[in-house]
């Protein structure tokens, strides 16, 4: 009996297996109706797919290797010719090669590469038109960086030369190109410092010595530089001290004429006063010219000496109205020695007309005469000479 269980247990379970399978017979087909479809999308979509990324990545890549090859004409030629209708690659291959632009720069900016090599590479990029302009900016700015470079290392060579102001100016043209620039404006600041610490040096040594002059050009070409307050200061200090000194030198030349001007007068008065105690003339004087043109010469004076006179000659010439200075028409001399023998005593002399010199010229133009000397000679042996300025002095007439 109780086998009869099992067997119906057994058959149970394999009558309710075979149900279940013969259900899932059943349900195959339509399960594979509906998933056939969703699998062809599937595969259609990835070989799509597969087939665009495949033609995109040979596509880019050729462009690549071109570029690897430094041959950028052709690269440019190939993206034109294959990938201009790809906007996406377009994109990606402008934003590479403005990449390119910037590290080219970078290198020879941070000197990881020279002049030239990075401007054999710039002008091979500049042939992706995409980045043409880009190029041509970056080399601009190289080229002004490597002339700044080259000035830079010019100001240096002079600033070590001790030549400052030639190296102020080459460091102001590297200013001039990038005013961002610190260490070049640092240098142009450092090269004046030096300038005007040697002009003030210089300046103080030459005003200690009295070179004011020399001291005020210093400071002046160091001003022609750079206008500086502190140089500007002593400048106007030096000034000020010069134009003191020559202050007190005119002063002192003002007072020392005064004093040799004051001595010449006394000195003057002192000969006047002398000469006038010799002699004095009270008249020179001559006739008309008579008939022959001959004329006579009349010399009044008086003894003012104390000694005895001797002899008296006095040298005289002829003029005419204009005080001009005429000859005789017979020696073809002007000068006339009127000489008188003494003695004379103190207060003698001659006073009439009745003493002269007749035909002492012979011309007719004569309407005068003056005295240019007169010499004295005294018993004692003493002679005097009176002539240039101390004759009129001894003339008592006008």
């Amino acid at each position: 009996m109780a086998q009869k269980k099992n067997e119906n247990y057994e058959y149970k379970g394999s009558l309710y297996n075979r149900s279940r399978q013969d259900k899932m017979t059943q349900s195959r087909p339509k399960r594979l109706r509906f998933l056939l479809p969703v699998a062809l999308t599937i595969i259609v979509l990835a070989t799509v797919t597969a087939l665009l990324l495949s033609a995109f990545g040979d596509s880019k890549g050729k462009f690549d290797k071109l570029v690897k090859k430094g041959d950028y004409e052709a690269a440019w030629e190939y993206a034109e010719s294959k990938l201009s209708g790809d906007e996406e690659v377009m994109d990606q291959i402008q934003q590479e090669m403005g990449q390119k632009v910037k590290d080219l720069e970078a290198l020879y900016v941070s000197e990881e590469a020279t002049l030239e090599v990075t401007l054999e590479e710039m002008g091979q990029v500049s042939k992706i038109a995409s980045v043409e302009t880009e190029a041509q900016d970056a080399v601009g700015r190289i080229t002004e960086l490597s002339v700044s470079r080259e000035d830079w290392a010019s100001a240096v060579a002079k600033e070590e030369e001790g030549d400052y102001v030639a190296a102020m100016g080459m460091y102001d043209k590297v200013v001039e190109r990038d005013a961002n620039y610190s260490a070049a404006r640092e240098k142009v600041e450092a090269c004046f410092q030096a300038v005007k610490s040697d002009a003030l040096q210089k300046a103080e040594a030459l005003r200690a010595e009295g070179r004011h002059d020399e001291a005020i050009q210093v400071l002046g070409d160091c001003q022609a530089v750079r206008e500086d307050a502190e140089v500007t200061a002593k400048l106007t200090e030096v000034l000020g001290e010069k134009q003191a000194i020559e202050a007190q030198v005119a002063e002192a030349a003002r007072l020392e004429a005064e004093r040799v001007a004051e001595e010449q007068r006394v000195a003057a008065e002192q000969r006047k006063a002398y000469v006038r105690g010799l002699i004095r003339v009270t008249r020179v004087s001559c006739d008309d010219p008579d008939s022959k043109g001959g004329v006579n010469l009349y010399v009044n004076f008086k003894n003012m000496a104390k000694e005895k006179m001797k002899q008296v000659i006095f040298r005289v010439v002829p003029v005419d109205d204009a005080g001009n200075v005429l000859v005789c028409g017979k020696t073809n001399q002007s000068v006339f020695a009127a000489m008188i023998k003494g003695p004379f005593r103190t207060g003698d002399g001659v006073t009439d007309q009745n003493r002269y010199w007749p035909d002492a010229w012979n011309n007719p133009a004569i309407t005068g005469a003056k005295i240019e000397s007169v010499e004295i000679a005294y018993a004692g042996g003493r002679n005097e000479k009176i002539e240039g300025g101390d004759v009129a002095d001894v003339c008592d007439f006008k």
